[in-house]
């Protein structure tokens, strides 16, 4: 997705300085397949294109018209074909669709520290704040426009996909070009403002820079060497421990819980963390129920504390199953029974041992 994302604002911002058919087609042609990799590039590459648009006395207005009408259909018509027989016809891409549009989660603020927080994360604070200058201090009004637009993608894509932008670090990849873009417009910029300068300040300046890079080399460092992958690795195998490996459970843990079943090698179903929000989608106890009554789970656990207290019809629907471990680390509820009888006559009673 990155690199054809880069190829296209490349072709698009190669277009409008010279205006030929040639990176018209390979504006268009890069930029429909990195829509087609992955939708979300649609909203700066779409702006970038639109916001780039100025007059040129030679170039007639209704060419130019064309030219966008063109680069708006095929660009989208590869993604509108696969994308629509996914969620619509074959129905393997509607529960991706179903959690975008969360746009409730805009009056909270919870929403906007988490989107802070995880975009300070990807990039680093320091670029974050820098990169934007990078909008004032373009060499160009082309340069401005361009990344004004492709700052405005971003935002937008994340409004729409409101749910995942303040929940999931991999949906700011979009990010790093754009930062580092930008970063690169302000560096230009500083670089020029030394040229008159002294070679003290110029040394100084340089000196600042090998820092930051040194910074964020140990910064990446430290990261790739965190015990937290062992850590959890090694939790999800007592969790698979406890519940004898089984293959009929509900989880609700952290990326969509993959990790846990193959560390503790168990399989089941991912309780959905929208569950109960109010916004269309089930209760807690509606969808417990349902899959209590399809599937048939032995066990319900979770790991995940601070999205399971959030789902207050979630809490009390468990209430009525014992708990069968609870640590500050995990917690499992047996389905198999009922806190009132203590007899298999609950959800999953089919189970019996």
């Amino acid at each position: 997705m990155i690199m054809v994302f880069l190829g296209a604002i490349w072709a698009i911002f190669r277009y409008r300085q010279i205006l030929s058919t040639n990176m018209f087609l390979a504006a268009t042609g890069l930029s429909a397949l990195a829509i087609f990799v992955k939708p979300v590039c649609i909203f700066p590459i779409w702006l970038a294109f639109l916001f780039t648009r100025t007059p040129d006395q030679n170039v007639e207005p209704a060419l130019q018209h064309t030219h966008t009408a063109v680069f708006l259909l095929l660009t989208f018509l590869p993604s509108l074909i696969y994308y629509g027989y996914g969620i619509f016809i074959a129905d393997f891409l509607k529960n991706q669709a179903g959690s975008a549009f969360q746009l409730h989660l805009l009056t909270k603020g919870f929403f906007w520290h988490g989107w802070l927080r995880l975009a300070s994360e990807v990039v680093g604070q320091g670029a974050l704040v820098v990169s934007i200058l990078g909008i004032v201090l373009a060499p160009s009004q082309l340069a401005k426009r361009l990344l004004l637009a492709l700052w405005a993608g971003y935002f937008a894509f994340g409004l729409v996909f409101a749910y995942h932008i303040y929940t999931h670090n991999y949906y700011h990849l979009m990010l790093i070009p754009i930062v580092a873009i930008s970063l690169g417009a302000s560096a230009s910029a500083l670089i020029n403002s030394l040229t008159g300068a002294s070679r003290y300040w110029r040394q100084l300046v340089w000196g600042a820079l090998a820092f930051a890079i040194l910074l964020s080399v140990v910064d990446a460092i430290v990261k790739l060497k965190s015990p937290v992958g062992e850590f959890r690795a090694k939790l999800y195998e007592e969790v698979g421990e406890h519940v004898g490996h089984s293959v009929k459970t509900i989880f609700l843990t952290w990326n969509y819980g993959n990790p846990l079943q193959y560390h503790g090698k168990i399989a089941g179903s991912n309780w959905p963390v929208l569950a109960g929000s109010g916004n269309g989608s089930p209760r807690g106890k509606e969808l417990l129920d349902s899959m209590l009554s399809e599937e048939s789970p032995e066990y319900f656990i979770i790991t995940d504390y601070a999205q399971f207290l959030t789902q207050k019809d979630l809490v009390a629907a468990l209430s009525s199953y014992p708990v069968l471990v609870s640590t500050h680390k995990y917690r499992i509820y047996d389905l198999r029974k009922t806190v009132d009888n203590g007899t298999q006559e609950g959800a999953g009673a089919g189970n019996k041992e």
